[in-house]
């Protein structure tokens, strides 16, 4: 039941992470990415979603791959580095945008 509720949140925080980084490719002006060498200062749209839907391909694979007894400590990794991100971009103000 925990590693139920912790992959909703991984997926959930990986999501919200990734509507804030499309709403700051929309307002290249006013926010850049930091966090994330890969997508460079100023990402396209495009180039956002790949990115994220890739992570959460890549993050639900691993999930799947590793043994049941591992996969809460993941998740909740995983949730906490996000959510940590989140919180952040909430804190100057961007907003999700899809």
């Amino acid at each position: 039941m925990i590693t139920a509720a912790l992959w909703i949140a991984m997926n959930t925080v990986i999501v919200m992470d990734w509507g804030q980084t499309r709403y700051g490719a929309k307002h290249p002006q006013q926010y850049e990415e930091v966090v994330n060498p890969f997508l460079g200062k100023h990402p396209s749209v495009g180039k956002v979603n790949a990115w994220f839907m890739g992570s959460l391909v890549v993050n639900n694979g691993i999930m799947v791959a590793l043994p049941k007894k591992y996969r809460p400590y993941y998740a909740g990794a995983v949730t906490a580095y996000e959510a940590r991100l989140v919180i952040r971009n909430n804190s100057i103000g961007v907003k999700i945008d899809f």
